[in-house]
């Protein structure tokens, strides 16, 4: 109990040993017994029994000390003894979770008594201590719910009748006393406060218990078992409950039956949906009961909960799909949910639940922007008004409800036609409402671009005060019908929604902003169309960013720019300066306040747009390079939010930057540093390196070469393939790179490279990758190739570079299939053909299946090339062809920096200066000078169709 953790931490040491000692539990059980000690002490005791009891009950392999049988049996027959009036209630609770978590484990086996004994202990209790009782009850039924083997459910559902019977008659008297209490609690309210809580927590706790024996304790429901009988008292309950509450003052009594409403809602929805076809004789009554509720209540009804869960079963119960043609219950649906009814329904949910009320106005001018997150939230299991929406486009997406329904909404929209008061307005809004969030049904029926012209604009020019609730409601349609709005009319949607960015009223402000970015990053959204709005949009939304309070707007106005700048592309330019200033104050506010770092991300996240559509702009570094800065230092507490978007915005400053700044060059050792504190990032670090390399070239190496090599030893081998292959994309590159004096000093990463190759771990993605750069190296330093398979060899017993070599060059030649990019394949079945002329290979006879195989793939490579399947000898790569794509993403382009610096990298490579027919050609003639004998018996042994192949291209 000493808050101190020099006095803690032994203390918890020595009861960690005591745990093993044989009569610590029972010693537990005794001291928590005893009424002596004070109440937090005994406590203590039942935490430290339940926890020992989690650990060391059931014998396994995990518990090498398990608590002995004497001391489990001492604890099943005492631990009822504790269960009294004078428990408090967070003894309670902890008591009935120990109980609980050995009824898991022993019942019924080990403790067949279990549930007879709980029954006869709160049957024997006093009234004070029987809550008590029935929490234990309740603990020891859900953890036995919680057991997933069937024999523990069937032996569940076998001990649920007697359990239901016990539970319901408690729940019948608890209730009957409520019921007798509330008649007379007014005349003797100090009197009966005490009774009434009692009753109110067995009440309470009943509740919870039959709630979860009717999810799954039954398999069929009927009169003889009481569950049928149960429902129906509920209803008649629920029904007098209603009305004693409507005549209670707010306390504690009218709390206590906004819960017990709740919690019978949670029965009947929550049972409903589990078990539909067993509900068929109680449809009628509780549909009747649902919808007089929805017709009778009025609308300020303090209960939000009973209305919903009155709207989701009307909605489960039309809308399922259980009750199949021919049965009962569907006679009895089909009798209640006719078109007639269902339209009836559905106007009386727009007209009394859709209906913006006069709360909803006071809170669109005192705070708009939280009306708008509100509006937005699709709230329909907790709200009534997002319920009966949800509920109505339920029924207008089924079938049979839709004709009558439509009919309805058309029918609803002349009768608002003319609004004038403010009730006709609102009206007017709600039916807006609807047709807005059903246009996905309904937009076959309602001719919108007539009804947008004829109709909306004209309201949107509106001068009463109160059409701001209509244009709202207008501007929320052009968005909900977007589909519906022909590419000839876009232009007039772009100039009705820009002029009202700078409207005078926020909400309608922002909703213009929403509606905006969504034409703007619709599919048939043309930038051509939006030109003449361009200008004032940027000025209008840079006006609007301060003026909004709340993070979250400020979030949605920063997408809608960045849908903007990507739409528009190099139109942006002008309007840089301003959008770089707007995104400089932005993260200004955001060090200096206690913003979340979802704002930080989404400063990032502009940038990273704004950075591609302008391109290279060395200004713009000067904020971008300390930005970057701070969003890689791993050490933050904000480098959760802002890691991947600050790595993301390096990446895409790189690929549009032709040299390396100081500024770029200073951010360098941040790639050390995210890589030491683990590898989710290393593929997008691994491009990062790359462009560092390829624009640094060998004046970048010399800086940082041994820090390179000695970061891509550690990280090859140790991560995923995509890892793998952004890794070894830079050690190709490298290889290429490196003059030949120098690549000696990778010797150690090729090594492990080999290592990694011939073992049995590593995938065939990975192999692929590790044959590229073994080929580039064989192609651009062929002797250190050869001395490098001597030292491997040297390091190996009783082998030569001959028998490294014979296992791997066909393995190499088997990964050639598996290239999907044209010329990583060439390159690598041009590499492989230099060995053709190897003396030391060539006389090998165990090599010639090899070399014949090899003669093959060329052949087939030479196809593919000149069928245009392959890559063009004469013509620089492009990002179309390279595999590298899939790891930049869409932010390079093929005049980006990485990309043209790797195609310069290859102008002058062997693979772009001669076709794969050349260079074969070529290596056949050699082969025929150094032995013609192997030559004559190699093309022999070449199928004749694919001779004939590579003759007739000729």
């Amino acid at each position: 109990m000493d808050p101190s953790s020099e006095v803690q931490k032994p203390s918890e040491a020595l009861l960690e040993q005591y745990k093993s000692i044989p009569g610590f539990c029972p010693a537990l059980l005794k001291l928590a017994s005893t009424k002596e000690i004070i109440a937090d002490h005994r406590l203590c005791c039942l935490i430290l029994l339940k926890n020992t009891v989690q650990e060391k009950w059931k014998r396994s392999t995990m518990c090498r000390e398990p608590i002995g049988d004497q001391d489990k049996r001492f604890v099943r027959e005492t631990v009822f003894t504790l269960v009294d009036e004078d428990l408090s209630h967070s003894n309670a609770s902890q008591l009935a979770l120990l109980i609980g978590r050995i009824a898991r484990m022993d019942f019924p086996n080990d403790w067949p008594e279990l549930l007879s004994k709980l029954f006869n202990v709160t049957c024997n209790l006093s009234l004070a201590a029987k809550p008590k009782g029935l929490l234990c009850l309740h603990h020891v039924l859900d953890s036995l719910r919680s057991r997933c083997l069937p024999n523990a459910k069937r032996q569940l559902r076998e001990t649920t009748p007697e359990i239901f019977l016990f539970v319901n008659r408690l729940w019948k008297e608890s209730m009957g006393k409520i019921l007798e209490c509330l008649k007379n609690f007014e005349r003797y309210r100090d009197v009966l406060a005490n009774e009434f809580a009692i009753f109110s927590s067995i009440a309470h706790l009943c509740n919870k218990i039959l709630y979860g024996l009717l999810l799954q304790g039954f398999d069929e429901w009927t009169e003889s078992n009481g569950i049928l009988a149960f429902l129906r008292d509920m209803l008649e309950l629920w029904k007098t409950l209603i009305v004693i509450r409507h005549g209670l003052p707010s306390g504690e009594v009218k709390e206590f039956l906004f819960r017990c409403e709740r919690n019978f809602g949670k029965i009947m929805v929550l049972t409903h949906e589990r078990h539909p076809l067993q509900w068929a004789p109680l449809l009628p009554q509780f549909l009747e009961f649902c919808f007089s509720a929805i017709q009778n209540m009025d609308v300020h009804e303090e209960n939000e909960k009973f209305l919903v869960h009155c709207m989701t079963f009307m909605k489960q119960v039309f809308v399922g799909d259980d009750y199949v043609p021919g049965t009962q219950a569907h006679e009895i649906v089909s009798a209640f949910g006719t078109p007639q009814n269902i339209v009836e329904l559905v106007k009386l949910l727009i007209r009394k639940y859709v209906t913006l009320t006069l709360v909803h106005l006071e809170e669109w001018n005192d705070d708009p922007e939280s009306f708008l997150t509100g509006e937005e939230m699709d709230l329909y299991t907790e709200k009534r008004r997002s319920m009966a929406e949800n509920l109505i486009l339920a029924l207008l997406d089924l079938p049979k409800y839709k004709p009558a329904l439509v009919e309805c909404f058309k029918g609803l929209l002349e009768e608002t036609k003319q609004a004038v008061s403010l009730q006709d307005v609102l009206n007017k809004d709600a039916v807006y409402n609807v047709v807005g969030i059903g246009s996905s049904e309904i937009y076959e029926h309602i001719d919108f671009p007539a009804w947008l012209s004829n109709t909306l604009i004209p309201e949107l020019r509106n001068a009463d005060p109160n059409f701001k609730i209509i244009q709202r409601r207008i501007l929320c349609l052009l968005y909900q019908w977007i589909t519906s709005v022909p590419v000839s009319l876009r232009p007039d949607v772009y100039g009705v929604l820009v002029a009202f960015l700078d409207n005078h009223d926020m909400a309608i402000r922002l909703t213009a902003a929403l509606s905006l970015d969504i034409y703007i990053g619709d599919m048939e959204f043309n930038a051509d169309d939006f030109s003449p709005f361009l200008n004032a949009t940027i000025d209008k939304l840079f006006k609007l960013v301060p003026l909004v309070e709340t993070g979250e707007s400020k979030l949605k106005l920063l997408t809608a720019m960045n849908n903007l700048i990507g739409q528009v592309g190099e139109r942006i330019k002008p309007h840089a300066p301003q959008f770089l200033q707007l995104a400089s104050a932005l993260w200004n506010q955001t060090l200096s306040s206690q913003h979340t770092g979802f704002m930080k991300t989404a400063v990032l996240q502009n940038l990273q747009v704004l950075v591609t559509a302008v391109g290279e702009n060395y200004e713009f570094q000067q904020f971008l390079v300390p930005v970057i800065q701070y969003s890689i230092q791993t050490k933050t507490d904000d480098s959760q939010y802002l890691l991947e978007d600050g790595i993301e915005l390096w990446l895409t400053t790189l690929s549009h930057t032709h040299r390396l700044s100081d500024g770029l060059s200073q951010l360098f050792p941040g790639v050390f540093e995210i890589l030491s504190r683990d590898y989710e990032y290393v593929a997008k670090c691994m491009r990062i390196l790359e462009a560092y390399i390829l624009m640094g070239g060998i004046e970048f190496l010399q800086a940082h070469f041994i820090n390179i090599v000695k970061l891509l030893e550690q990280v090859v081998g140790d991560v995923r393939d995509d890892g793998t292959i952004a890794t070894m994309s830079v050690i190709e590159k490298l290889v290429m790179l490196l003059p030949s004096e120098v690549i000696t000093h990778v010797e150690p990463l090729l090594a492990k490279i080999l290592s990694l190759f011939l073992s049995d771990k590593e995938s065939p993605r990975s192999k692929v990758h590790y044959t590229s750069s073994f080929c580039r190296l064989l192609l651009h330093h062929r002797d250190y190739f050869f001395l490098f398979f001597d030292r491997m060899s040297a390091s190996q017993q009783n082998a030569s570079r001959c028998d490294i070599l014979h296992v791997c060059v066909p393995l190499f030649l088997e990964k050639v299939d598996s290239m999907s990019e044209p010329r990583r394949r060439k390159a690598t079945v041009m590499s492989l053909l230099g060995l053709i002329t190897v003396p030391q290979l060539i006389g090998n006879p165990t090599l010639f299946d090899f070399f014949r195989s090899l003669v093959i793939h060329a052949i087939g490579a030479v196809v593919d090339e000149e069928a245009g399947d392959g890559p063009k000898f004469d013509v620089m790569p492009t990002l179309t062809i390279l595999e590298d794509d899939a790891l930049y993403g869409n932010a390079f382009a093929t005049n980006v920096t990485p990309i043209r610096e790797w195609n310069m990298l290859y102008a002058n490579d062997v693979v772009n200066k001669i076709s794969t027919r050349d260079f074969l050609t070529q290596q056949l003639k050699q082969l025929e000078t150094l032995n013609h004998q192997l030559f004559e018996l190699l093309m022999s042994n070449i199928p004749t169709p694919v001779l004939d192949q590579f003759n007739k291209r000729q």
